[in-house]
């Protein structure tokens, strides 16, 4: 009898097992995850196989929420994408309508930097290619130079260069101009007096592109960017962006050296590999 009713006990437990954990799976397939699966079996094979299915809840929980989060975060993202090719192109072409009105009045100076802008902006919202060129970007430079010309006029004096042997090799897109706007806003535009503003690419060797920034602006402490990596919430996040790039696209083979001193001016040096 005593065998009889263990057999029995047994088996009882048995089925309440399996009826309570068919239920969990059934609230889980309706998208309940919480822990409502606890058995009053004493089986150690049954209380492991419970604790999976809690477990396992509990995991697909924390998927479905992270999911969640990744697909808003993934319509914001295109949400905002969308909005920031909309604005741009609509000032691109009120530039263009700017241009021609300028040309159509003669105003000379209006109608030159409207196409200067004009330039910029489509070079900078063309999200076809995150590659450029050696020559793409350094003329890119020099329309957002003359624009900047026409802005402090004859207080600015601005010297470039670029060799053409190297004007055909590839580069990331937007990896100058960040640094020649530090210069002039936290460089020149501190500084009374005339300011000077030197741009150059230089082809060093058979492996190697060198770009030069140079101002004689305000300067600053050296020990500043003794540490670029510190940079990321600072107002020289451009630098700290630049120096990203250079080491994602470039491993080791690419790097900046910054040199300043206060009341003389800056140099900013962009070392990276003609191999993309």
């Amino acid at each position: 009898m005593i065998v009889i009713f263990i057999t029995y006990n047994n088996g009882t437990k048995y089925v309440r097992f399996i009826e309570e954990f068919s239920k969990a799976l059934t609230n889980t397939k309706k998208g309940d995850f919480s822990p409502s699966f606890f058995s009053e079996c004493e089986i150690k094979e049954l209380l492991d196989l419970e604790q999976l299915s809690i477990d396992m809840n509990t995991q697909i929980k924390e998927l479905f929420i992270n999911n969640n989060e990744m697909q808003q975060k993934n319509y914001l993202a295109e949400r905002k994408a969308l909005e920031a090719q909309i604005n741009p192109h609509f000032l691109y072409n009120t530039l263009n309508c700017i241009h021609s009105l300028a040309h159509m009045h003669k105003e000379k100076q209006i109608e030159d930097i409207s196409a200067k802008l004009g330039h910029v902006m489509r070079y900078v919202i063309s999200n076809d290619d995150s590659i450029s060129t050696v020559e793409q970007e350094y003329k890119f430079v020099l329309d957002y130079l003359d624009i900047q010309k026409v802005r402090f006029g004859d207080k600015l004096k601005i010297t470039t260069y670029c060799d053409e042997s190297i004007k055909y090799v590839r580069m990331p897109k937007l990896m100058f101009q960040p640094l020649i706007e530090n210069a002039i806003v936290h460089g020149l535009e501190p500084k009374i007096g005339e300011w000077n503003i030197t741009f150059g690419i230089y082809d060093k060797n058979e492996d190697t592109i060198e770009a030069i920034i140079q101002d004689n602006g305000v300067g600053f402490d050296p020990k500043k960017f003794d540490n670029i990596e510190n940079l990321e919430h600072t107002n020289h996040i451009g630098v700290y962006n630049i120096y990203r790039r250079l080491k994602l696209c470039y491993k080791d083979k690419g790097r900046i050296k910054i040199h300043s001193q206060q009341g003389v001016g800056s140099e900013f040096v962009l070392i990276f590999s003609k191999k993309l």
